[in-house]
C-alpha cells in the first residue's frame, strides 16, 4: 500500500486546503492481461506509461466515437486506474468489460477518491510548467498515485496570461489516513466550494472536457482536441476505432474542435422586456445545443464551471442595452464554458445558447493551438 506522509506537509501548510473530486470515480484493471487489454482498446499508448507516470487518453466505440475520456495511472504492475466521470463510470466499465471476456483481468469500479490541493513543489520555471502534458514531466510519487500538472491561471491582465497554477492529485482509499486528515483539518472546506471551483474552473481555461453522460457516445477524439492534448498516440497500432480516428488525422480535417468561452445567464430574449417568458433559466447544462446566428445548430456545452470571480470584458450588453433589463443585470450568472463546435473563430459570426438570444457567448483564447 502507498504511504503518504511526504504529502502531509504540504496538506498541513496554511492556506492550503484540499478538496475530494466526489463527480469523478476511477476505474481499475488490474491482472496479468491489463496492460495487453487496454493497449487494444484505449486511444494512448499504455505501455509506455510506468509507474509514477500518467497519461491522458480515451475508450471508443468502433465509430471512433468516445465511450470515456481519462486519466490514467499506473499502480503497480499488474493494475491501471482510470479516473473519469462519475455520470459515465458504470457504463464505462462495461464498455471495457465486452473486450474482457477472454482476458485474465479484473475491471471495477474502484472506492478510491481523488483528493486535489495547490502545491508549489514543482518550479514555474521548469519545462513541466510551460507545457501540456509532456510525458517526461508527467511524475507521480511512490505508488503511481500522485499525480502533479500545471494549469494556466485565469487573468483579464495579458501581462500575466503565463501565470500557472500547479496542482496535486492523490489517489486514496476511504480508509487513507489522509482521507482522515482532510476531514480533520479542512471540515469547513468541504461546506466551501469555491475551492473545488478553482480547480473545475483551472481545468475549463486548460480546454480539458470530460465525457458525460448526455456527451457519451457523440464525439470523435479530437473534438475534444484530445490530439492537440497528447491524449491520442497515432503511431501505437491497433485499437477500437483507430481506423476512423487515424482517417480523419491523416486524410482529413476533424469538423468540430472544443472552444473556450464565457457566458452570463439569465439569456435575454430579443426585443423582450423582462417577464418569465423572456428569460431563460440561469443554469446551462451539459449537452445544451448551441447555436450560430441563424438559429442552426452547430454544437453543444461539454464543460461548464458557475464563476463570479470576475467581470466580462467586450460584453455586447453594456450601457444602453441593458435599459430595462435590471433583473438581469443586476443578479448574473457567470459561466466558462467549452464548446464543442464546428465554427467559433473571430470572423465566424455570434454563437448563442438559445435561438432568441441578444446575448452572444463570448469567446476566450485556449493556452494551446488546435491541431488542423
Amino acid at each position: 500500500m502507498n504511504h503518504w506522509s511526504h504529502a502531509l506537509p504540504a496538506l498541513n501548510s496554511p492556506g492550503t486546503p484540499c478538496v475530494p473530486l466526489f463527480d469523478y470515480r476511477i476505474i481499475t484493471v488490474s491482472g496479468k492481461d491489463a496492460l495487453t487489454l487496454l493497449q487494444g482498446q484505449l486511444t494512448c499508448d499504455i505501455n509506455t506509461v510506468e509507474q509514477g507516470q500518467w497519461v491522458s487518453g480515451a475508450h471508443c466505440n468502433a465509430q471512433g466515437r468516445m465511450i470515456s475520456n481519462f486519466i490514467a495511472a499506473k499502480l503497480n504492475e499488474e493494475t491501471i486506474g482510470l479516473r473519469v466521470h462519475a455520470s459515465i463510470a458504470e457504463s464505462a466499465l462495461a464498455a471495457l468489460q465486452k473486450y474482457a471476456i477472454f482476458s485474465k483481468v479484473t475491471l471495477t469500479v474502484s472506492d478510491l477518491i481523488a483528493l486535489v490541493f495547490k502545491t508549489s513543489d514543482i518550479p514555474t520555471q521548469s519545462p513541466f510548467a510551460s507545457s501540456i502534458n509532456p510525458q517526461e514531466y508527467n511524475h507521480i510519487s511512490e505508488g503511481a498515485t500522485r499525480l502533479c500538472y500545471a494549469w494556466h491561471k485565469h487573468t483579464e491582465d495579458t501581462e500575466q496570461a503565463a501565470q500557472q497554477e500547479i496542482w496535486q492529485e492523490l489517489w486514496i482509499t476511504p480508509e487513507s489516513e489522509l482521507l482522515s486528515h482532510f476531514y480533520s483539518q479542512a471540515s469547513e472546506q468541504i461546506e466551501d466550494f469555491t475551492y473545488a471551483s478553482n480547480w473545475h474552473c483551472g481545468k475549463i481555461n486548460m480546454g480539458l472536457a470530460d465525457v458525460q453522460a448526455a456527451t457519451q457516445e457523440k464525439h470523435l477524439p479530437q473534438a475534444f482536441n484530445l490530439d492537440t492534448l497528447e491524449g491520442v498516440n497515432f503511431k501505437k497500432g491497433c485499437y477500437t476505432g483507430q481506423e476512423v480516428i487515424a482517417r480523419v488525422h491523416y486524410k482529413g480535417r476533424s469538423k468540430q474542435r472544443t472552444h473556450l468561452a464565457t457566458a452570463v445567464m439569465p439569456i435575454l430574449h430579443k426585443g423582450a422586456t423582462v417577464t418569465e417568458d423572456a428569460i431563460s433559466s440561469d443554469t446551462i447544462d451539459i449537452g445544451q445545443t448551441v447555436f450560430d446566428s441563424n438559429g442552426k445548430n452547430i454544437g453543444m456545452v461539454i464543460g461548464k464551471v458557475r464563476h463570479t470571480g470576475f467581470e466580462l470584458e467586450g460584453s455586447e450588453l453594456e450601457g444602453s442595452e441593458l435599459e430595462g433589463h435590471e433583473p438581469a443585470a443586476n443578479n448574473p450568472t457567470h459561466y466558462r464554458l467549452l464548446i464543442c463546435t464546428s465554427l467559433f473563430e473571430p470572423d465566424s459570426g455570434n454563437l448563442f445558447l438559445d435561438k432568441q438570444s441578444q446575448q452572444p457567448l463570448q469567446r476566450q483564447l485556449l493556452p494551446y493551438s488546435i491541431a488542423q
